[in-house]
C-alpha cells in the first residue's frame, strides 16, 4: 500500500489530469448512465449524488447492486473540507475502501448544485497508466504463504 500511495505521489499531477478527463468524457447523466460507465470503466467502484445541502439524492451504485438505504442521508461531514479546482472537481488522498479493502480515491465533480461521487481503484489507475504493474496472483501466494506462516508461528 505504501509504494502504491508513493507512486501516486510521484505521478499526481498525470493522474489527477486522466481521472479529470475520464469523468469529463463520461455521458453528463452519470447517475441514470451508471451502469454502462461503470461497465466501460473498471476502475469505477461507485458512484452517488449528493445536493447542495449535503443531503444524498440517489441510492450508492455499485457494479453489481445498488443501495438506496442511505438517500437522505447527511453527507456534511465528507465535504467539510473539500476545495474544488477550477474545473469544479475534487480528488481526495488516497484511502483503504470500506467495501473493496483497496486502495482508492474519491472524485467529487460538481454541476450546478449537485456533487456527484465516484470511487475510484487506486491501482487499477496505476495499471492502466502504465505506472505499475500489479500481479494479483503473485499476491495471493504471498498472503497465503504469510498466512500459513504467521498460523504455524501461533501455533509454536
Amino acid at each position: 500500500m505504501k509504494e502504491v500511495i508513493n507512486i501516486y505521489k510521484k505521478h499526481k499531477n498525470t493522474v489527477d489530469d486522466f481521472i479529470i478527463t475520464m469523468i469529463k468524457n463520461l455521458p453528463k447523466n452519470y447517475i441514470d448512465n451508471a451502469s454502462s460507465i461503470l461497465n466501460d470503466h473498471p476502475n469505477i467502484q461507485l458512484i452517488y449524488s449528493v445536493d447542495k445541502d449535503y443531503k444524498q439524492l440517489s441510492p450508492i451504485i455499485c457494479k453489481k447492486r445498488s443501495e438506496k438505504d442511505n438517500i437522505g442521508s447527511a453527507k456534511e461531514h465528507y465535504f467539510a473540507k473539500v476545495a474544488f479546482n477550477n474545473d469544479n472537481f475534487y480528488i481526495s488522498n488516497p484511502y483503504i475502501h470500506y467495501r473493496t479493502g483497496k486502495a482508492s480515491l474519491s472524485v467529487v465533480h460538481k454541476l450546478d448544485d449537485i456533487y456527484y461521487v465516484f470511487d475510484l481503484n487506486l491501482i487499477g489507475l496505476l495499471e492502466e497508466l502504465k505506472l505499475i504493474e500489479y500481479n494479483r496472483l503473485y499476491d495471493k501466494i504471498k498472503r497465503t504463504v504469510y498466512f500459513f506462516g504467521a498460523l504455524m508461528l501461533g501455533l509454536v
